[in-house]
């Protein structure tokens, strides 16, 4: 019959222990967070809008995303037509 040493029990036990720990810490922490209102004046603006923005980031530019996006496209256009088409060489071992 084989016995599992007890420093192993002590070990994943410890280990349990630290995980729930950790575990119950998240919890809190993200019980902690003040939840999200969504008043009547948010309503509204999604009526209206169709949307909800808040003030925390500047809204994006959509000309400059139109722009990075393409030229991205273009160069990849053009990485792809600089690739060489010819068929591998086999392998001859």
């Amino acid at each position: 019959m084989y016995v599992i040493p007890v420093w192993l029990g002590i070990f994943f036990g410890a280990l349990i222990l630290v995980a729930g720990i950790r575990r119950y810490r998240q919890r809190r922490a993200v019980a902690r967070q003040p939840a999200l209102v969504v008043d009547e004046a948010a309503i509204r603006q999604i009526i209206e809008r169709g949307s909800l923005s808040t003030d925390e980031e500047e809204p994006l530019d959509e000309v400059a995303i139109r722009r990075a996006e393409e030229e991205f496209w273009a160069q990849s256009e053009k990485k792809l037509w600089d690739q060489s088409w010819e068929e591998p060489e086999r392998y001859g071992g």
